[in-house]
């Protein structure tokens, strides 16, 4: 057959192996298809891919069949069919990319698009020409060639395509605008961009547009992410032309598909630059610029850094970050002076900003830049003009390039000559000047009145005085005047060397003006400025002139004093009142307020001299040369023989002033007058004059020649006359002043005790400054009464004691008459005459016989030293020695037989006197103790053995003692040197002695009683025999002091005698003696007061300080009571310690060459004793295997410390054991043998014994605490003992050794005892939230294994578990098992099994947070892994019994298989619609099913109430409800309810959702994702929001709308309107109450008729149909002529119905229903009428209007019927009519509909007619809008109907029907 359409050839259809039969027949047809044959053939192909069904037919012709006799059949068969459009796309989907190059080298950008290749032949793309828009706008075109291909049905991807995207910026926002509508988002922020801008869009959607724009509307706005948003919205319509080959046939496809959804990516933000730099420009370009300040720093010839503040304004609305990478341009004058680099401005919105800105300026023209410094310097203001190019502005997310900021005016102030701005605030000169001159520093103030700062490196000035150069200055490092601002100005520089007279000159006036408080006015040029290469800088800094002046410090006092260092007045009686002057030290200090090097060459002064405010002398000091010490300026000059002449009258001031000098400490003297001086500077010398001076000057007086104590020296007693001694002496006196005073011969008195005693005489007396040596003659010749004081002085002066002299001075101790009255004033008190300060008995010597001690006598001599010219003769010697106030003794001789004699400066010495030496052991101490601190002697020991002596005056021991003449045994070398000690004390012995004495000096007589102190007195070995009458009692105080000790003591050779005793101790505290202990008898031992041993001991060496630290001997104990003994051992087991008392009264101790003996020795000895032996501990504990004597063998090491220092050989020992009382069994250990103070470890074995009853339990309780790793505590009691070679049993020792209990430590040890837990199974119930964190569990199949630590046979046969669950650390949750029985293996070390099940055991939670998480993981993965750790209490049965063991620890990782989210797929079934639900029972529709779901884990779970949200496409359309969900592993059906609830009924998705179900077969594909509020258990909250589930439910398949039925009247010819009535069919088994239905009904596509109706009482019973009743004035959209052809067709129907899901039930409001080929029947009711004779009467009536003329409006009657006539007038328009919503109400059903008609045409008179036509009625609740467009006539009125007004506004042609 041939394929054609509308007579074209398309193709050809092959029907192979054609069979009809009677009626029906379903034929596959097989059809070749040529596309480019013609233009109904593409047509054919483009609308076939355009989803449009095609009329094709299949036509005969002569080569049909090979059948001969059905050719000519063939031929004449044509047979019309539709060809089914595609009802898929073509394009999936499509995704756009932007380039960076998109709108800016081109407007390319990428495009891919996903094709569906629809065909079963492969599809190749070779070429494209295609239109993309949006909302009616063009985004751009592709034109391309490609090559591509696509597999047939299936998915391909294509290459890049390239997009010539439209850049017209109102399209792009137009669409941008759209979609943001679309997305919800806020578009008033675009909508002000836009309008910023000045654009307008092309339409627009949503709210109308806004022109605001301020700065609010941008907060937090940026417009990527408003543009990302927009555009996941992006569907696009694609209008497209493909060269493509299906298969191998080439082809063109001419195609379009609206709405393809279309993927864009951040790559869109490449376009936002591109679309706002018109609007960036716009704002920039309008911004104001305001500049507040620059400061200019580092300058450099090309350029310098610039601080700018200023401020941007009317900067627009938006936040912005504005760079310059180009800086901007600054012109003056017209000239670019240069480029200024900026930093980033931030501006904000509506605010504007401040620029604070650090940047680099680049000069452009140095001569410009040149010019306008100069400009700046000298002018009041200056303007600059500002530019840039390619500013980047960043700005609502986005970044602007290549913005131009136009040319900007700033108006700035300059530095206008700096006038009156500055100020010389202070300046120093405070040295001279490396480069010559003095140097210059200035604090200088600088007001800069411009804008405009700078900082400079330097800046040098010219300083000019009366036109003279005197200092150039530059600043002494950086500068900055600041602008507008008052800077101060360091400045550096030199005072310049002066040449000429007027240089010197100046500058002489400039120094003179300062000091007497002038000003001197400056001039300062600009010198220098910054570097000196910045020409620019430095040129221009030339035409800057200031006025200045140089501030004077008012009135300088220069001199500040006169010191007269030296003068020297020469008296004569001639020269009284005018001495002769002179001085070689006078200084004047001056000051200048500045430190640079200044001497003052030459001064010359006048000097006025007063006292007391009067004037009384004259002294003219003439000009002459000085010396400067320039540092501390100090003018130093000389002067001689100047008169110091007294005014007339002024004689007794003179005197005056002479007495209170010699008297006085000081005097001052007030100075005046004038002064002149010449002073030489680096400068030059200048002069300076007139410096007026007024000073005091205080001179130091002779304060009596007093100031210094007054002693005489070198005194010698020359000679003795018979009636005066004379005495020779010097005596210096100190003169405090720096006078120099010519005196003459001066006499004074010589007083001692106020009685005058002689004369002292000076001659020729000059006093000098200071201390000298005078030679003084003194006549000693006392007179009556002064005798006793001359012989006092004379005693005095022997004996070493000072005596106080006075010299006492009188107006006639000089001639001179203006000095009388100082002499007068001189009182010199004390005169100190010195004593001898040497004895006159230089030594004493004594020996010591042996008898000393008994006789008490040694033997004396002394040594006499003549200190005098005079000789000395003794007549008598008495006198008594003592040392340091101890007594020594005494002499008592007369040798007037034979006098003592001794000549001038002789020694003698004496013969041999007889001396009693003082024995008390007191004073012998003392003397040692004091001659040892005078020698320094360390007494070491002897101080202690001294203080005890001194302490202890009634301790007289029975100690006796005797020189021991043999040489010394013990000897340790440790000893303290006691000899030397006490010798080395006893030399240098000074000593006093009291003598009385006749003798005679030359030849004057006198008795002298004086002391001699100092005396030496020699001793020597023989002082050591004295020992022994001081240490009797030292010896045995030694002895009582002394410890003995013993640390270890080891017993061995045990009887019932006594035994062997090895003892380890110290004999320490000796004292500090080398000494020999020797036990003259055996010690006896006694414990608690009774004597139990004796022991005998050898003798001991103790070695001094030391004893005997490590004293170890052997000796023997015998034992005196045997039964106290006893007692003493058992004692000795149980206490910590015991003491012993060791004791004898017969102890000799040899020592320092002496023997004592009687020395008592009484000791307490201690020991620390076995106290129980406690600490005990077992090692190595083996229960190795069931013991053959029945229990378990018991195999052990235990450490046994021993607190004791006795070691004991006990030998075979065995112990029983307990634990709490119950004997675990025996233990034995052999060749036991304690150490003292150690630990012994030995072996030992036994058994545990059986057990019954509740000796069982704590058998238990020893195991449990074992394996916990506790330690514990038996109790082992001695049985046996049998020391060590012992044949015989000792019975002190067995019987205390029976008494022994110890407490034993067996240290636990934890063991993994419990190596694994398998939770194989787990059941969970959660049916309320009060047990969310306590939940039920059950276990079958749960099961460990243990091994049994030791080898003996152990079974677990009861069981209970507190398991700890926890992950990463976390503890989780606890489940807690009680005791049950249960059959575990046997274990001998091996590992066995043990099942464990359980029923309704609370998991407790013990972290909330992470028992949800468990939940989560046990739901959504596959496994989870646990830590399992707690403890079991199990009862084993052992050899011993069966034992309850608490506890066991264990700490285990396991694993529970999980649920994995069911493998995230469920099954759906057996659904039904059954009603509605929820509060009010209208929350949601209720359809009950079954959902299925694979559990892959062992676990079971029982909850309720769980709601699980359902989506469909994207959106949440309700809930799956589980009442009760009882998960097992494997299958599960359960029973559910979805509960059809979406968030918004009118939710077009949701409503598709419930249509489709209804009447579709389709898989409808779910999801189901869990969330918060899935369940009510909080615990599961977290696992089912993270559930997520696919799944599909089926479609009922059922056709809703069984039937139409429309009713046509006459009338409907003239209003377009008919009756229906519709059976509708519920398919579900609740009730229906449908409340509005809005409907068409179409053929082919063409809407013919509409309604809008509403229901009282429409209610369809489940599973049954039921009639609408009728629903009138539905319109016929075509007209009713136009739709007279339809007439026997079926209808397809597109409904919107409100329908409630039982009555007062959920309400779905707008479900649309689409069904096609709904069965209609159509009635007639046209007055008898047949339909032919109904179309011819519609033919007439258009005949008849075709006849009337476009621009008439005429009336017409046409009568037609077979039992009479009816007429109607009829107003026929030609126009376009539009239908939009009224009301009316008519019949059961309600409809609404408005038509405007417009003529197209105007009427003869130029008038435009118009009708419309409307019915009213009230308002339906449907929410939908209806309208049509047709063009067709319309009959508006006749003689059945009266003329209806109208009353609703029309609505465009263009709209839609909704």
């Amino acid at each position: 057959m041939q394929l054609t359409r509308d007579g074209a050839l398309l193709g050809t259809a092959l029907l192979p192996n054609l069979d009809l039969v009677m009626g029906n027949n379903s034929i596959m047809a097989q059809s070749t298809f040529a596309s480019n044959n013609n233009m109904q053939a593409q047509e054919t192909l483009d609308q076939f891919v355009g989803k449009q069904d095609v009329q094709l037919s299949i036509v005969g012709f002569s080569s049909s069949t090979a059948v001969a006799s059905l050719t000519q059949a063939f031929e004449t068969l044509e047979i019309g069919l539709i060809l089914p459009a595609l009802t898929t796309n073509l394009l999936n989907t499509a995704s756009l990319k932007v380039l960076p190059t998109t709108g800016v080298t081109n407007n390319v950008s990428d495009v891919i698009v996903s094709l569906a290749n629809p065909f079963t032949a492969a599809l190749d793309v070779t070429g494209i020409q295609s239109t993309v828009s949006a909302f009616g706008i063009n985004l751009g075109t592709i034109q391309t060639s490609t090559n591509f291909s696509s597999a047939g049905k299936s998915n391909t991807t294509s290459p890049t395509l390239p997009l010539d995207m439209n850049f017209d910026p109102s399209a792009l926002f137009t669409v941008t605008r759209a979609l943001a509508v679309e997305a919800g988002e806020d578009v008033t922020p675009l909508d002000g961009i836009v309008s910023l801008g000045g654009y307008q869009y092309s339409m627009t959607t949503g709210p109308s547009v806004s022109t605001e724009s301020d700065a609010s509307l941008f907060k937090n706005f940026t417009l990527p992410d408003f543009v990302q948003t927009a555009f996941k919205q992006l569907k696009s319509d694609v209008n497209l032309t493909v060269d493509v080959t299906i298969g191998e046939y080439n082809a063109v496809l001419n195609y379009f598909q609206s709405s393809l959804p279309t993927e864009t990516d951040s790559s869109l933000d490449f376009i936002l630059p591109i679309l706002a730099k018109p609007i960036v420009q716009k704002i920039v370009g309008g911004a104001g610029l305001g500049i507040d300040a620059v400061l200019i720093s580092n300058p450099q010839q090309s350029s310098f850094n610039t601080a700018l503040n200023g401020s941007i304004n009317n900067a627009g609305p938006f936040d912005a970050t504005i760079a310059f990478p180009q800086g901007l341009t600054v012109e003056w004058s017209g000239k670019i002076l240069g480029t200024l680099q900026m930093d980033n401005v931030s501006v904000v919105g509506d605010q504007g900003a401040q620029i604070n800105v650090n940047s680099a300026f680049k000069v452009a023209d140095v001569d410009s830049l040149t010019d306008f410094t100069k400009a700046l310097l000298t002018e009041e203001s200056f303007e600059w003009v500002i530019s840039g190019e390619n500013l980047t502005v960043s700005a609502l997310g986005i970044e602007v390039s290549g913005i131009s900021l136009t040319s900007k005016s700033v108006t700035l102030k300059g530095f206008n000559g700096l006038k009156d701005g500055v100020q010389i605030q202070s300046f120093d000169l405070p040295a001279n000047d490396p480069d010559g001159g003095i140097h210059l520093t200035l604090n200088a103030s600088v007001a800069n009145p411009s804008q405009v700062g700078i900082e400079l490196s330097s800046l040098g000035f010219n300083s000019f005085a009366d036109g003279q150069l005197i200092a150039p200055v530059s600043s002494s490092g950086s500068v900055a005047l600041l602008p507008e601002s008052i800077s101060n100005l360091a400045l550096v520089g030199r005072l310049i060397p002066q040449t000429s007279s007027e240089g010197l000159a100046a500058v002489s006036n400039v120094f003179n003006n300062f000091v007497h408080g002038l000003d001197s006015d400056l001039v300062v040029d600009g010198a220098s400025a910054g570097p000196s290469d910045v020409t620019w800088l430095n040129e221009a800094i030339t035409v800057l002139q200031v006025e200045t002046n140089l501030p004077n410090q008012g009135v300088l006092d220069v001199i500040k004093s006169i010191n007269l260092n030296e003068l020297n007045l020469q008296f004569s009686e001639e020269t009284a009142y005018n001495p002769s002057t002179s001085s070689n030290s006078t200084t004047a200090a001056f000051s200048i307020p500045f430190a640079f090097p200044i001497n003052i060459v030459a001064l010359q002064q006048d000097i006025t001299v007063a006292t007391g405010g009067q004037p009384f002398a004259q002294l003219s000091i003439p000009k002459g040369p000085s010396q400067t010490d320039v540092d501390t300026r100090i003018i130093s000059l000389t002067f001689s023989d100047v008169p110091f002449a007294v005014v007339n009258g002024a004689e007794s001031v003179f005197n005056d002033f002479l007495a209170a000098t010699t008297v006085g400490a000081s005097v001052t003297m007030g100075l005046s007058g004038a002064a002149n001086a010449d002073a030489s500077t680096a400068v030059g010398t200048l002069s300076l004059t007139n410096i007026s001076f007024s000073v005091d000057a205080t001179i130091a007086g002779l304060q009596g020649l007093a100031t210094e104590p007054v002693t005489v020296n070198d005194l010698d007693v020359n000679h003795g006359f018979p009636d005066y001694l004379l005495i020779k002496v010097s005596s210096p006196l100190t003169n405090p002043s720096n006078l120099t005073i010519g005196a003459g011969n001066v006499s004074f008195g010589l007083q001692f005790e106020d009685e005058t005693i002689g004369s002292a005489d000076l001659n020729d007396l000059i006093i000098v400054p200071g201390t000298a040596s005078y030679a003084i003659d003194v006549q000693y010749s006392p007179q009556g009464g002064a005798v006793t004081a001359g012989q006092t002085l004379l005693e005095n002066f022997l004996q070493g004691i000072n005596s106080d002299t006075s010299i006492a001075g009188s107006t006639s101790s000089t001639p001179i008459q203006s000095l009388q009255e100082a002499m007068s004033e001189i009182h010199l008190s004390p005169v100190t005459i010195p004593a001898l300060n040497q004895s006159l008995i230089s030594s004493a010597s004594l020996i010591f016989p042996t008898d000393i001690v008994s006789t008490g006598v040694a033997e004396a001599t002394f040594t006499l030293a003549n200190p005098f010219t005079a000789s000395i003769n003794l007549l008598t010697v008495g006198a008594s020695a003592t040392y340091q106030n101890i007594t020594l003794g005494n002499i008592n001789a007369d040798e007037t037989s034979n006098p003592i004699h001794a000549d001038g400066h002789s020694n003698i010495t004496s013969p041999t006197l007889p001396f009693n030496f003082n024995l008390d052991p007191v004073s012998i101490i003392e003397l040692i103790q004091s001659g040892a601190q005078a020698n320094g002697v360390d007494l070491g020991p002897l101080v202690d053995i001294f203080e005890f002596i001194i302490a202890n005056p009634d301790f007289k021991p029975p100690v006796n003692t005797s020189v021991d003449t043999s040489s010394a045994t013990c000897v340790s070398g440790n000893q303290f040197d006691f000899d030397d000690a006490i010798l080395d004390s006893l030399k240098n012995l000074r000593i006093d002695l009291a003598v009385q004495s006749s003798v005679k000096l030359d030849d004057y007589a006198t008795n002298l009683a004086f002391a001699q102190h100092n005396v030496e007195a020699i001793t020597d070995d023989t002082a050591l025999y004295l020992i022994g009458a001081v240490a009797g009692p030292v010896a045995q105080n030694f002895m009582d002091n002394a410890q003995l000790s013993f640390r270890e003591a080891n017993i061995s050779d045990i009887s019932d005698e006594g035994f062997s005793l090895s003892l380890k101790g110290s004999l320490t505290d000796t004292g500090p003696l080398d000494a020999l202990i020797t036990f003259t008898e055996p010690v006896n031992v006694l414990w608690e007061g009774q004597q139990i041993a004796t022991i005998s001991l050898p003798p001991i060496c103790a070695a001094a300080n030391a004893g005997v630290p490590d004293y170890e001997t052997s000796a023997t104990l015998s034992i005196t009571d045997l039964d106290l003994f006893t007692d003493f051992a058992t004692f000795l087991l149980h206490n910590p310690s015991f003491s012993w008392t060791i004791s004898s009264p017969k102890v000799q101790l040899v020592a320092l060459g002496t023997i004592f003996d009687n020395i008592s020795l009484t000791k307490n000895v201690s020991f620390n004793a076995f106290n129980g032996l406690p600490g005990v501990t077992i090692r190595n504990f083996q229960l190795p295997s069931d013991s053959t004597e029945g229990g378990i063998t018991i195999d052990l090491d235990a450490q046994i410390p021993s607190p004791a220092q006795l070691g004991i050989d006990l030998g075979t020992v065995t112990f029983d054991s307990f634990f709490d009382n119950v004997l675990v069994g025996p233990l034995t250990g052999e060749n036991l043998s304690l150490a003292a103070d150690a630990i012994t470890t030995t072996h030992l074995d036994g058994r545990i014994v059986p057990q019954s009853g509740s000796d069982l339990d704590t058998i238990g309780q020893l195991f449990s605490d074992y394996l916990a790793g506790e330690n514990i505590t038996l109790v082992a009691r001695g049985v046996s003992v049998q020391p060590s070679g012992s044949s015989s049993t000792v019975t002190w020792l067995s019987t205390a050794f029976a008494t022994l209990s110890l407490d034993v430590v067996l240290p636990g040890q934890k063991f993994d005892v419990i190596q694994t837990i398998t939770l194989a199974d787990l059941a969970v119930t959660l049916e309320d939230n009060s047990e969310a964190y306590d939940p039920p569990t059950s276990s079958n199949s749960t099961s460990a294994t243990y091994k049994n630590p030791f080898g003996f046979s152990l079974q677990v046969i009861q069981s209970a578990t507190d398991i700890i669950l926890s992950s990463n650390g976390v503890d989780i949750a606890e489940l807690t098992l009680p005791i049950a029985d249960t059959v575990g293996g046997v274990s001998t070390g091996n590992v066995a099994n043990l099942p464990i099940s359980w029923r309704n055991e609370l998991l407790k939670s013990l972290n909330d947070d992470a028992f949800n998480a468990l939940f989560e993981a046990v739901t959504l993965l596959s496994s989870v892994s646990l830590g399992l750790d707690g403890s079991a209490n199990v009862t084993a049965k052992t050899t011993i019994g069966d034992v309850p063991i608490f506890g066991i620890p264990f700490n285990v990782t396991s694993s529970l298989s999980g649920i994995s989210s069911f493998g995230g797929k469920a099954t759906l079934n057996n659904v039904t619609v059954t009603g509605s639900g929820g509060n009010g029972g209208n929350e949601f529709i209720v359809a009950p099913l079954t959902t299925t779901l694979e559990n892959p884990s062992n676990v079971s779970f029982d909850t309720t109430d769980i709601a699980l949200p359902v989506y469909y496409e994207g959106t949440m359309i309700g809930r799956a409800a589980i009442n009760t969900f009882h998960l097992v592993p494997g299958t599960n059906a359960v029973p559910s309810e979805f509960h059809y609830e979406p968030s918004n009924s009118n939710d077009s998705v949701a409503q598709s959702f419930i249509a489709d179900f209804l009447t579709s077969t389709n898989s409808l594909p779910l999801s189901i994702k869990g969330d918060s509020a899935s369940t009510p258990i909080d615990s599961l909250k977290e696992a089912l929001s993270g559930l997520s589930l696919d799944t599909s439910l089926s479609g009922m398949g059922q056709t809703l709308i069984k039937d139409i039925t429309v009713t046509i009247t006459l009338d409907s010819l003239t209003t377009n309107r008919v009756s229906v009535n519709v059976d509708i069919f519920n398919p579900t088994d609740a009730e229906l109450q449908i409340l509005a239905i809005q409907s068409t009904g179409s053929i082919d596509g063409t809407v013919y008729a509409q309604f809008s109706a509403t229901f009282d009482s429409y209610l369809i019973p489940a599973g049954q149909t039921v009639n609408s009743g009728e629903i009138d004035n539905v319109l016929l959209v075509q007209g009713a002529l136009a739709s007279l052809g339809i007439i026997g067709d079926n209808l397809d129907v597109e409904a919107a119905n409100t329908i409630q899901v039982g009555v007062g039930g959920y309400t779905l409001p707008w479900l649309k229903i689409n069904q096609s080929d709904v069965p209609t029947t159509y009635t007639l009711d046209i007055a008898g009428l047949t339909l032919g004779e109904l179309k011819a009467q519609a033919g007439q009536m258009n005949a008849s209007l075709s006849a009337v003329s476009a621009s008439d409006s005429i009336s017409a009657s046409v009568s037609s019927s077979r039992s009479g006539t009816a007429s109607a007038s009829t107003t026929v328009l030609s126009s376009s009519a539009s239908l939009a919503p009224a009301s009316s109400t008519t019949g059961g059903g309600s409809t609404a509909f408005t038509a405007d008609a417009t003529n197209s045409s105007a009427s003869n008179s130029g008038e435009e007619p118009s009708s419309t036509l409307s019915t009213s009625s009230p308002a339906t609740s449907s929410p939908a809008t209806t309208s049509a467009a047709v063009n067709a006539p319309l009959t508006l009125s006749s003689p059945a109907s009266s003329q209806v007004a109208t009353s609703a506004p029309s609505a465009s042609a263009s709209s839609s029907l909704a």
